[in-house]
């Protein structure tokens, strides 16, 4: 079904107006905000020998992600790939999309990391030999549109790394949010505790200060006695 979208897709801008398609081609982009890359076509060496590959660099994404994001586009068009023993390279065999045309059709992909980002180069063999402008324009076009096809995918798999990244970011500041919260709880029961200790505090001091005149009036009724046995004795001393 999606390879039958697709070709109908092709048909109907490929019979546009070239300015048509510009202006469809800057719309989708001014609403996507989405750019994608023509391929370049160039002579490349692979297991086979050096033949007519297509090929994309993504300059800030991971090897990785373009590797499964290639895996599960060749899946979506019922091709099994594998790896090309002794290469890097990986073979997907019948890969059904009517855009490649009307038989299945085998690719040899290599994807590769370049600096901080990757490339991904795809040599499609339709059963007479490698697809190439020069033999096969048509071919060519319908390479270009599934390598389209395959970028709009790998948009979706990098906005999908991205949101992944910003939950992550979200739930790592909800955890320092709470954090905050149980440390202003701690807080707040800290000071309710120390005002407790304060009003106890403050009623052990109007406790010591009753205690504080209860003493003086004991040593001055204990001073008033003292000088009345002195006096007492000063009288017997004088007899």
């Amino acid at each position: 079904m999606r390879s039958l979208l697709f070709l109908i897709s092709l048909l109907l801008i490929v019979s546009l107006p070239a300015s048509a398609q510009d202006d469809m081609e800057t719309k989708g982009a001014e609403d996507d905000q989405f750019f994608l890359q023509s391929p370049s076509e160039g002579t490349q060496q692979m297991n086979l020998g050096s033949h007519t590959a297509f090929s994309l660099i993504f300059d800030d994404l991971d090897s990785k992600l373009v590797m499964d994001t290639w895996k599960a586009f060749i899946k979506e068009y019922k091709g099994k790939t594998k790896k090309v023993k002794r290469s890097s390279e990986l073979f997907s065999e019948d890969v059904q999309a009517a855009i490649l045309g009307p038989n299945n059709v085998d690719i040899y992909s290599l994807i590769e990391k370049k600096g901080s980002g990757s490339t991904i180069s795809i040599w499609v063999d339709q059963g007479g030999g490698f697809v190439n402008s020069t033999d096969n324009a048509d071919g060519a076009d319908g390479v270009t549109f599934f390598l389209n096809e395959f970028q709009k995918d790998l948009n979706v798999e990098k906005i999908k790394v991205h949101l992944d990244e910003q939950e992550k970011e979200l739930k790592s500041r909800e955890r320092d949010y709470s954090k905050l919260q149980s440390a202003n709880e701690k807080m707040h029961k800290q000071i309710a505790d120390w005002q407790e200790k304060i009003a106890e505090a403050e009623g052990d001091i109007e406790t010591n200060l009753s205690e504080q005149s209860e003493a003086e009036k004991m040593i001055q009724e204990q001073k008033d006695k003292v000088h009345a046995v002195q006096v007492k004795l000063a009288k017997a001393e004088a007899q």
